[in-house]
């Protein structure tokens, strides 16, 4: 990389990994950004079309950094088909890998590929060890927040008098008020204006509340006020400018006086019209409880196709070890190893799949508890 994290290089990579593997999302995090550009290069290299075929998907944890408008359009946790993926898999293993960097920063070039290469095989080790207890505690914590949401959104449905199709509709409202929401504080479209300061608003209270809540660093939270600040620069401009296009009667006073309250009337709603604000809350609980209701099936079908991989490989050695003790019957020795080397090695393959049928019992026992049968 000579020129910084130019939108060429994500572009290369997904090429990469759609041609060798079937990809469903493509995540980065500046997904509101990068797939804009994307189509630009598909509209001028129609070869390229495939990747678009992808969802994108803005990490979650990026997301809370991003407008309201672009939290809800791209972010991960509203993308159907995701589960309750984060979108910082990679960040998790470079936070485990960073801890050999006090010491590998000292050594050669060789000593210090080998020592990195043993850590990645550790981890990969590590996972490989847990990955049954790792699916079972997920399944069992997700069923347990699915009913909490539930609960939640059955509170919700009770508070504001309000019918499932109907909460329905709220979060269909979000994501076309997203669609229809201008990128330029320019525009001298009146309602465009209108979504941009809803948004800009909802944005600055949500960010004012998680500053304490999310950020647990003070070099993250002066991070956020900055943002905080930024916003409220926007939408002092947004503010002005709508008021400029307003008639009298629909103008605002000020930032200030808006931002004092937590759910301001805007000049523009009627008295029966639902806030954004509360659609949004809404439409964050149901696509929450959709991401959950996907994790549940994926962890299930995760739990078979580790239990399955295991089966497949205690079958290769159970055949393997016939193979071995048949030919130390007949004293047939092919790959030209001696009586004792090849005993040896009918004795490794024997251990490892007594080994490998322990494991079995064990993952078996775990995963029933995950919700696996059968």
């Amino acid at each position: 990389m000579y020129r910084g994290e130019i939108f060429a290089y994500p572009l290369f990579l997904q090429k990469e990994l759609a041609s060798k593997m079937n990809c469903q999302f493509f995540c980065t995090d500046i997904m509101c950004r990068y797939w804009p550009y994307l189509k630009k290069v598909v509209k001028a290299l129609p070869d390229l079309k495939n990747l678009v075929q992808m969802k994108p998907f803005l990490s979650v944890m990026h997301a809370k950094g991003h407008s309201t408008k672009c939290e809800v359009q791209w972010g991960g946790k509203n993308q159907a088909g995701a589960g309750t993926t984060l979108g910082e898999e990679v960040e998790q293993v470079n936070s485990y890998m960073s801890r050999v960097a006090l010491t590998t920063k000292y050594m050669s070039k060789s000593a210090r590929v080998d020592m990195i290469t043993l850590h990645a095989r550790g981890w990969n080790e590590r996972k490989k060890e847990n990955l049954h207890k790792y699916l079972s505690r997920r399944y069992l914590k997700t069923v347990q927040r699915k009913k909490v949401v539930q609960e939640d959104i059955e509170a919700l449905k009770n508070t504001t008098g309000r019918s499932d199709e109907e909460l329905r509709q709220w979060v269909t409202d979000v994501k076309q008020w997203a669609v229809d929401t201008p990128d330029d504080l320019r525009t001298d479209d009146s309602v465009g204006l209108q979504h941009l300061i809803e948004g800009l608003f909802l944005g600055i209270q949500q960010k004012k509340k998680e500053l304490y809540r999310v950020a647990d660093r003070n070099k993250r939270r002066n991070r956020m006020r900055r943002r905080i600040a930024e916003d409220k620069k926007k939408l002092s401009e947004a503010i002005s400018h709508y008021n400029d296009l307003a008639a009298s009667t629909d103008a605002f006073d000020s930032v200030e006086d808006l931002l004092a309250t937590d759910s301001p009337i805007w000049p523009w709603h009627c008295d029966h019209d639902t806030t954004l604000g509360l659609k949004k809350r809404v439409f964050d609980q149901v696509m929450l409880l959709d991401r959950l209701t996907e994790e549940e099936t994926i962890l299930v079908v995760k739990m078979k196709q580790n239990w399955n991989s295991l089966l497949k490989i205690c079958r290769a050695l159970k055949d393997q070890a016939t193979v071995l003790s048949d030919d130390l019957g007949v004293h047939s020795y092919p790959s030209g190893l001696l009586h004792q080397a090849y005993h040896g090695l009918h004795s490794a393959v024997l251990e490892h799949l007594e080994k490998l049928k322990t494991d079995l019992v064990v993952v078996k026992e775990t995963s029933k508890y995950g919700g696996m049968s059968g």
